[in-house]
């Protein structure tokens, strides 16, 4: 996989990532075995999430003229976008569980890892995703320093 993205996104790429988006809260629900009944996905706040992560990239683009921007960079703009848009929400059997409530930003962690990178989420330390999850949810963490982290998760995932 190469290091650098293209940036040209179309309306097939968004649509391929919702639909693999969609893919990874599914396997997300079953790995922890929440019910499907109980989560729901808002795909209006997903598509808004996709697109203004286009957008978005469009702008790191520009900042940097002629220097394509990094897997890891587009993966934390996609990863903030989606966590800050929170198409997901869970119902009342799971309403009491932290790790059901936090399902955007896991979502969001495992979306940019398995499509952008190419990494499986659940083979990041333990440590590192809870640290992760604990800065989108209660801390001011922007998309460059996400794409920092990537960048690190990338290199010691190699």
């Amino acid at each position: 996989m190469p290091n650098r993205y293209n940036c040209e996104i179309d309306e097939e790429l968004l649509l391929m990532w919702a639909d693999q988006y969609i893919q990874v809260v599914i396997e997300i629900a079953q790995w922890r075995k929440w019910p499907m009944e109980e989560i729901y996905l808002s795909r209006k706040a997903m598509a808004g999430g996709l697109l203004d992560a286009s957008k978005d990239c469009d702008m790191t683009q520009l900042r940097r003229p002629g220097e394509p921007i990094t897997r890891a960079q587009m993966a934390g703009i996609l990863t903030f976008r989606l966590t800050r848009y929170a198409p997901i929400a869970v119902g009342k059997k799971l309403n009491e569980d932290l790790n059901a409530l936090n399902i955007n930003v896991y979502a969001a962690i495992a979306f940019s890892c398995k499509v952008i990178l190419g990494i499986d989420a659940s083979q990041l330390p333990p440590s590192a995703s809870r640290d992760l999850v604990h800065f989108l949810t209660r801390r001011h963490i922007n998309q460059e320093t996400l794409g920092l982290v990537f960048e690190m998760i990338s290199h010691y995932s190699e």
